[in-house]
């Protein structure tokens, strides 16, 4: 399994950041050996994982280029359904603005790290195959499997916290 992160951010904090993302992605195969209903990609040798640091500004025009929505968000993730991979092993791009980071940190009453920890999380849900937007089953298996992450990362604190939208 290959893991990256890079900080486009253009933060201080940014290579602290960066660590908290790749210590909780790094365990990727721990996590998904959790889940009751299956990635539609194993994790393997040849899995790739990218997860980028960024603004706003950035995120926004993804944001607007992919999903039609043209205000920021806090992540989004790129996976092997969206490039159309016929790969046999999982690839994904995750990207995560910090300035949404930090004020939804602030309207938690949490660290910006812990928030990182929740959105590395979720976008490595997205990574799996699975999506919260189109059902409320869906929206019910995502929930789901972020709080039992948290508690499998030891993060307790966080699971009344994940999925919150």
């Amino acid at each position: 399994m290959h893991l990256e992160v890079f900080d486009d951010s253009n933060t201080a904090d940014g290579k602290v950041l960066a660590e908290i993302c790749l210590s909780v992605a790094s365990r990727l195969p721990e996590i998904f050996k959790t889940m009751k209903k299956k990635p539609r990609k194993p994790v393997g040798k040849q899995t790739k994982i990218y997860i980028v640091l960024t603004n706003d500004k950035t995120i926004r025009k993804l944001n607007k280029k992919y999903r039609g929505k043209n205000t920021p968000t806090d992540v989004l993730t790129f996976n092997n359904d969206f490039y159309r991979f016929d790969k046999s092993d999982m690839f994904s791009e995750i990207y995560i603005s910090i300035e949404t980071a930090m004020r939804q940190a602030a309207e938690h009453g949490i660290t910006i790290a812990d928030e990182l920890i929740l959105l590395t999380v979720h976008g490595l849900i997205h990574s799996a195959g699975f999506d919260h937007e189109h059902s409320r089953k869906q929206h019910e298996i995502f929930c789901a499997h972020e709080k039992n992450i948290m508690r499998l990362l030891g993060y307790t604190n966080l699971v009344g916290l994940a999925s919150q939208e």
